[in-house]
């Protein structure tokens, strides 16, 4: 599922990331969900945020100055910030008479993608896009409507350029907001802050036996949380747990409603999620190993782990009838073998 999720007995791949202040849940994946979802139910939500705050005593003037300032901003204030992992999350209003289309987001020259921000603390499908769909295109587009005297939550997708570093607060220079006037035909209209914004820094961590997955912003994805096993059946309700098996024979609608009553936020794993995962996945030299020298001759590695490969005889099904193993260490899993890989390091469980 996606708070989002999956597994059998299954191969490790770690995932790579941005973040350098971050560690990442180690877990057991199964790489054919790339490609195959099945009848699996694989659930999906958003990565969830916690507000990181000051304590009391580090509240400094700096940063009471910082949030006058641009509160006092016009068209476009700020009315609360902070910074989740590498998220600018602000709340904004238009203080403006007509309706006003925010356009873009940047921090220095870096155009950085936008998000609504919900409350509950996740992310929703971006508000931007990129030329044909295509994801290897360096430029976007985006756009956000606020109608006068309104305010809206959003995330602005900081990585590379936002980076708490694991300290509690943070100052981020030259933040400008694109927008344009609705009905007026003026646009490309560019608003600086000329002070930085001194905001608090948090991080969140996805529930137990889930893992976080660290978004890409080619992809237009934000961090989000995976079941870091397929979803079991208890009752009506999906979990994620290493013991028992798959919940199977399940149709995607029936799937979709048992993930969204999860909570909000939850959702099937959408395609670009999963786009997500295989290119973190496959970017990882440790995930891939050679199966045999004749096939790898002055190659390299070949394979990616293959995860749970449950095949009795030739002719034979593969299928999802096993439970998942509660050892992270384990490389693969076929219902009788579990066999550790030295390279098979997984942080993504599919």
């Amino acid at each position: 599922m996606d708070n989002e999720h999956g597994s059998h007995k299954t191969a490790r791949n770690k995932f790579s990331s941005t973040y350098h202040s971050r560690e990442f849940i180690h877990g057991q994946g199964a790489t054919e969900y790339l490609v195959i979802l099945g009848a699996v139910l694989l659930v999906s939500l958003v990565i969830v945020s916690l507000l990181g705050v000051f304590p009391s005593s580090q509240v400094s003037m700096k940063q009471q100055q910082s949030q006058a300032y641009w509160s006092s901003l016009s068209p476009i204030k700020v009315l609360t910030s902070k910074v989740v992992d590498s998220n600018l999350v602000l709340q904004v209003q238009n203080t403006g008479s007509p309706t006003l289309r925010l356009d873009a987001i940047s921090i220095g020259s870096t155009n950085i993608p936008i998000y609504p921000y919900y409350a509950g603390d996740y992310y929703g499908p971006a508000y931007c896009s990129r030329p044909n769909d295509n994801f290897s295109e360096p430029t976007m587009t985006c756009s956000l409507m606020i109608g006068a005297g309104e305010s809206v939550y959003i995330a602005a997708q900081g990585a590379g350029v936002v980076d708490c570093g694991g300290k509690t607060g943070i100052e981020i220079s030259d933040i400008r907001f694109a927008y344009s006037l609705s009905g007026s035909g003026i646009s490309n209209i560019l608003l600086k802050g000329d002070k930085p914004l001194v905001t608090s820094c948090g991080v969140k961590a996805c529930d137990v036996n889930w893992v976080k997955i660290p978004g890409n912003s080619s992809f237009l994805v934000n961090d989000f949380c995976m079941m870091k096993y397929e979803a079991k059946q208890s009752g009506v309700t999906a979990v994620s747990n290493w013991s028992g098996t798959p919940w199977i024979s399940i149709n995607q609608t029936y799937a979709a409603d048992r993930c969204s009553a999860l909570g909000a936020g939850y959702h099937l794993v959408r395609d670009r999620e999963w786009n997500v995962v295989a290119n973190n996945v496959a970017s990882v030299a440790s995930n891939w190993f050679t199966p045999n020298a004749s096939i790898s001759a002055g190659t390299g590695r070949q394979c990616l782990f293959g995860g749970h490969m449950q095949c009795d005889a030739p002719g034979n099904g593969c299928y999802a009838a096993f439970n998942a193993s509660s050892d992270d260490a384990a490389g693969w899993w076929n219902g009788t073998t579990n066999a550790s890989f030295s390279y098979c390091d997984l942080s993504f469980c599919g």
